[in-house]
């Protein structure tokens, strides 16, 4: 609460403090993520479960790869939410973000224990057969290198 002029100030202090006792909440922006579907939520929480116990070498034998679009221009999706202290990430506190198709640049990398890719440009849509030219340039010449052993084509 902004209070005008000094007369106001002890006034301004009560309301600020009993409002505070009032209300166990916090005002703040919704948290922005990207969308996830209910099935895919477990999916990776199933996955995440799963990994939970795994060795050193199991874990060598996994990479990571995404795509990801960059925009020179963002949508601002900002409001402003009252919600209990530690509560940012529940579903009802944010505003899920979806990818679309107005992208500048469309980059893709990788990592895992041994190292990362170079970073890739995807010019135009990212389709099947970009993906799969992807992978045989990028991903397949690592089975020679790190996981032979353990390599899924």
């Amino acid at each position: 609460m902004i209070c005008p002029g000094n007369q106001l100030k002890v006034l301004c202090d009560a309301v600020n403090k009993a409002s505070t006792l009032i209300l166990p909440n916090e005002s703040d922006a919704n948290q922005i993520e990207p969308y996830l579907s209910t099935k895919r939520v477990s999916a990776r929480l199933n996955w995440r479960t799963e990994g939970e116990h795994w060795t050193t070498q199991q874990w060598d034998a996994i990479a990571f790869s995404d795509e990801s679009l960059f925009t020179l221009r963002s949508v601002k999706n900002y409001s402003r939410v009252w919600r209990k202290v530690g509560t940012r990430y529940e579903t009802d506190n944010i505003v899920p973000t979806f990818k679309f198709g107005n992208s500048l640049l469309c980059i893709w990398g990788m990592f895992s224990s041994h190292g990362h890719s170079t970073l890739i440009h995807i010019s135009g849509t990212l389709n099947q057969s970009k993906y799969i030219e992807i992978l045989k340039q990028h991903v397949l010449p690592l089975k020679n290198t790190h996981h032979a052993a353990d390599f899924v084509e």
